[in-house]
């Protein structure tokens, strides 16, 4: 399997990076002295050429930290886990509650997400200021910043209902989610170019991988969101399909690019709150849970060892051999499994999507079957067998819920467009009343930015 990786700073140097966050909103205070402090950071200091690398290292910090709460979020919404904890409001998620701006792991992801989106974006601007002058010695770091500011972007986008771009200490106010998935498609092609250019393939095919899927998730959200969402909305999007195509022509076929957690750097969300905490746990239907309903049945486990995989392959009628890869490297990862951003498997996808809903069986038997290939006890799909082709869209569902397990805001859209409720899921609630909904806006924006309508968009 082909991974990118891209480790956060620790230790010294992650220490340094929040101060070099925490600089950029510094003000005196009654409480300043005379005493000259060593350890401070100024804003002279971030904008120097040698804090570059520091300047990125923070914007990834927040940025992957916010996709695990995000995570963790998103999974208690959908079907994939479901609420075993003492924290009432992650069990309101779990029902389907998705107006509350107080959200443990919605709100923290929330924060996150809005701190990489601006250190991102102020990463673009000194570095590109840098690059102009001849001091950017390591002109990738430029394309990661605007890889950073196109991912945050597209996720904010994609994940919140609604999400506002402040600067520093001048508030902003809620931006329409189609104009940020613009902006952020636009980061992404920018870190495509400067990547190529600085002959950092691996970053320009990554980021273009993630344009690809901002592009798909862009056409999803105009058809599919809180206004309205038709059942099924299949996706063809062309500049999708075609940035698809691109990307699969130059990595392998289970290339995929990952945030990684560890202990020299953070733990994930929902890796802690799932095979830690125990605040969620994965659904029954999915994998068996152990007589206390806390935990997961597989073989790495310490309440039931048995293999408690539940979803079988539409084909052939087994246990899914790709969800219990997916899944038993996620449990055996414990606090630090890797957050999978993008993936040729997810590309695949795509175009095989693309393929069904233009009537071409041909094609998504291509496609749909590279996917089925790397399973070697899956048989194939055959455009010519009419009892394959009559379940073809459920077997995109399912191809798409066992390969994007646990991956962020793939399962919740497609519960809604293709109308499956989550068991926990009451009458009444937001996932139910308004297919479509995603995360609400974090409550610290409610608490504090004067430019947000408190009544629109908190509750």
């Amino acid at each position: 399997m082909q991974d990118m990786r891209f480790s956060r700073y620790s230790g010294w140097a992650r220490k340094g990076v929040s101060l070099l966050a925490a600089a950029a909103f510094a003000a005196c205070g009654i409480l300043d002295t005379e005493v000259e402090n060593p350890n401070v950071v100024v804003q002279e200091d971030v904008e120097k050429p040698a804090a570059a690398s520091a300047l990125v290292g923070g914007a990834l910090l927040f940025v992957t930290e916010g996709m695990g709460q995000l995570a963790a979020a998103h999974a208690t919404v959908s079907d994939e886990a479901t609420w075993r904890g003492s924290f009432d409001v992650i069990g309101a998620f779990d029902r389907g509650e998705l107006q509350h701006n107080d959200n443990l792991y919605s709100t923290a992801g929330y924060t996150e997400l809005t701190q990489g989106r601006w250190l991102a974006d102020e990463s673009v601007r000194i570095l590109t200021e840098h690059d102009a002058n001849g001091d950017l010695s390591d002109r990738s770091l430029l394309a990661t910043a605007y890889w950073l500011a196109g991912l945050a972007k597209t996720t904010g986008a994609e994940v919140f209902e609604a999400f506002a771009k402040s600067d520093r200490r001048d508030a902003g106010g809620v931006v329409d989610r189609n104009s940020l998935f613009d902006e952020g498609i636009g980061d992404l092609g920018q870190a495509v170019s400067v990547a190529q250019s600085a002959s950092a393939d691996g970053l320009a095919t990554a980021a273009m991988a993630y344009q690809a899927r901002a592009y798909w998730a862009r056409a999803l959200h105009q058809v599919c969101s809180s206004a309205g969402c038709s059942n099924p909305p299949l996706i063809n999007d062309s500049q999708a399909n075609n940035m698809a195509a691109t990307v699969l022509a130059a990595v392998g076929e289970d290339w995929q690019h990952v945030l990684q957690f560890s202990a020299t750097t953070e733990d994930s969300r929902i890796g802690f709150e799932i095979n830690s905490r125990r605040e969620i746990v994965i659904e029954n239907h999915i994998i068996q849970q152990s007589s206390d309903l806390r935990q997961s049945c597989w073989p790495g486990g310490d309440a039931c060892s048995t293999d408690g995989i539940q979803l079988m392959d539409p084909i052939d009628d087994i246990q899914d051999p790709a969800l219990q890869r997916e899944a038993w490297t996620f449990l055996g990862s414990f606090i630090y499994p890797d957050f999978v951003g993008v993936s040729a498997r997810e590309l695949r996808l795509i175009l095989a999507e693309a393929a069904l809903a233009g009537g071409d069986m041909n094609t998504f038997a291509t496609h749909i079957n590279a996917v089925r290939g790397l399973e070697a006890s899956l048989t194939a799909f055959d455009a010519g067998n009419p009892a394959h082709t009559a379940i073809a869209e459920d077997l995109l569902i399912h191809m798409r819920q066992v390969n994007l397990f646990l991956q962020l805001n793939r399962r919740l859209m497609d519960m809604y467009r293709f109308d499956i409720a989550g068991p926990e899921w009451l009458p009444g609630n937001l996932a139910v009343t308004a297919p479509g909904t995603v995360l609400p806006l974090g409550d610290l924006e409610c608490d504090s930015n004067p430019e947000v309508d408190l009544v629109q968009f908190c509750n």
